[in-house]
């Protein structure tokens, strides 16, 4: 085997072992011992504002889910990241195909909205119209040091 292969081979193991190492790094966060993951800083959060996030949630097993949260001040409300109707994803201000899928036209306020059955929500998680059935499914939210 020439050298070059072997150079490549040996980069490439040590790329994904600290590829790797950070993933886990960043999906085991400051967890509490309960089993999940506290999602985000409250410094990162901007007031009324969604952001989502990837969050381990107590009892279920897997790779994290996708949380939208949203502070109002001090108080932060989250929510599934999933259309109650079709299980698609719930888009926010600033993914893609956002301003295409969700609100083309110029709006006053943020709006949420799936990317295949056209349902909108408000950033509280009430059912705005489109086809959704409900509101979408609150999580209860704990703020320990500063994360939500």
């Amino acid at each position: 085997m020439s050298r070059a292969r072997v150079v490549l081979i040996v980069s490439t193991v040590v790329l994904l072992a600290v590829l790797g190492a950070g993933a886990a790094a960043l999906f085991a966060g400051t967890g509490s011992g309960r089993g999940y993951t506290y999602g985000i800083a409250l410094n990162d959060l901007p007031d009324e504002r969604p952001v989502g996030v990837a969050v381990r949630l107590p009892g279920l097993d897997g790779p994290p889910g996708r949380v939208i949260f949203v502070r109002d001040g001090s108080s932060v409300t989250a929510f599934s990241a999933v259309d109650t109707r079709t299980g698609c994803e719930v888009l926010i201000p600033g993914d893609r195909d956002y301003d295409e899928l969700v609100a083309p036209r110029p709006r006053t306020a943020p709006l949420l909205g799936d990317n295949c059955g056209g349902s909108r929500w408000a950033i509280d998680g009430r059912c705005l119209g489109g086809p959704c059935p409900r509101d979408l499914d609150r999580y209860p939210v704990e703020v320990v040091d500063g994360r939500a």
